[in-house]
């Protein structure tokens, strides 16, 4: 059986990030939820001072993943 997170996130990967960084990780939980983690290392403080675009890109995400998650 294939772990259903990695179904998840298989499909919420696609949603689109300032400059197709990807600083998100999902960190699965033993309750069956799961923590959104984000990875500093991964931001683009020159081009994106304010974190406005990586801010509007993590509800993106939250979004595509409760997508992903219903269907």
């Amino acid at each position: 059986m294939t772990n259903p997170w990695e179904e998840i996130g298989d499909l919420a990967r696609l949603a689109p990030t300032p400059h197709n960084t990807q600083p998100f990780r999902i960190r699965p939980r033993a309750d069956g939820g799961a923590d959104l983690l984000l990875l500093c290392e991964r931001l683009l403080p020159a081009e994106d001072p304010g974190n406005a675009y990586v801010t509007s890109a993590c509800g993106i995400f939250a979004m595509a993943l409760e997508r992903a998650a219903r269907s």
